[in-house]
């Protein structure tokens, strides 16, 4: 009979740090900081650790609390709103203010700050991309993405559970060409079910349904069959690929970043807000050295992150968990 998968994995969080850091030291590096064709920009960008090793880890982490957890559709979504939304929103009250903030500046040059009562509420609700609208933060592409995953998982992971490993193997191969079907649509989910379908691959090897080689295997598999849907993004396809199996060996130790991952969602939802406008106030005050504006940019986002995890993120979640959740 298989066994129940680990309560935690090991890596996982120092991942989650590590690949919010290097997201931060993409996007700074690319505004403008270095000339065309440097090295540290060109290295932020073509490195593994972006995105998509997210929705790895929430293949993984999810599959495993829906095995031990047993939950119906509802409590299961009730956690992950819990878990995801007010966090999400403290973020989207940040940036909202921070642009009202810029636009009284006198040295500010962009658009004006304007009321738009529908793009702000689709992005809440995560719907902005259906409606031909932008997103208010660049990076909350990955949460619409996130919740197509959660309703669906919510229906089929439960399906998934109870399948004997050989169907299960082939239903997971079967993300690899459901990839195709919109490879250029940010927001789309079908373009990375191969992802999480990755994750799902570590679980199964975690829970004795797949051997270690069967899940190696299968993880390079669904690569390579989701490599027409991101030629163009080929290394951050190899970047989940690589984390997967990492995760799969299951000998990815960092301590030292284990305290990034544990403020890696804060990071990620507010380094653009915070950091770029560091960075740019940096680039007007030291022209000549992008390395130490790319630091201070870097730096202030991870401080920002700390406390925004340590006053919003955390105690929000908390004292929701208390009053919705059983």
């Amino acid at each position: 009979m298989p066994s129940a998968a680990p309560n935690r994995f090991e890596g996982v969080t120092a991942l989650r740090g590590l690949t919010a850091l290097c997201i931060c030291l993409w996007h700074f590096s690319t505004d403008g900081l270095f000339p065309p064709g440097h090295f540290i920009p060109l290295f932020f960008t073509y490195q593994p650790l972006h995105s998509y090793i997210f929705l790895v880890i929430t293949g993984l982490v999810l599959t495993a609390s829906q095995q031990r957890r047993a939950e119906a559709p509802g409590p299961f979504l009730g956690r992950r709103w819990v878990r995801l939304e007010p966090a999400f929103w403290g973020s989207l009250a940040l940036v909202l203010l921070l642009d009202y903030a810029s636009g009284l500046s006198g040295q500010y040059r962009g658009a004006g700050f304007q009321v738009q009562p529908l793009l702000w509420a689709s992005n809440m609700l995560h719907f902005n991309a259906a409606l031909g609208l932008r997103y208010l933060n660049p990076v909350y592409w990955t949460l619409a993405v996130e919740w197509q995953y959660y309703l669906l998982a919510a229906v089929a992971v439960p399906v998934l559970l109870r399948l004997p490993p050989r169907r299960l193997l082939w239903g997971l191969l079967a993300a690899g060409p459901l990839s195709w079907c919109c490879p250029h649509a940010l927001s789309s989910l079908p373009r990375y079910l191969p992802c999480y379908a990755m994750g799902i691959a570590v679980w199964a090897m975690a829970a004795g349904r797949f051997s270690r080689s069967t899940a190696l295997w299968l993880i390079g598999l669904l690569g390579g069959l989701a490599l027409p849907a991101f030629w163009q993004e080929w290394e951050r396809l190899l970047g989940a690929v690589l984390a997967a199996w990492l995760l799969a060996w299951g000998r990815f130790r960092w301590p030292a970043a284990e305290g990034l991952g544990r403020i890696s969602y804060a990071l990620f939802l507010t380094h653009l807000p915070i950091g770029t406008r560091v960075l740019h106030l940096g680039q007007r005050l030291w022209p000549q050295a992008p390395v130490l504006v790319l630091l201070l940019a870097t730096a202030a986002s991870v401080g920002f992150a700390y406390v925004f995890y340590r006053w919003v993120e955390k105690p929000l979640a908390a004292r929701l968990n208390h009053l919705l959740l059983p």
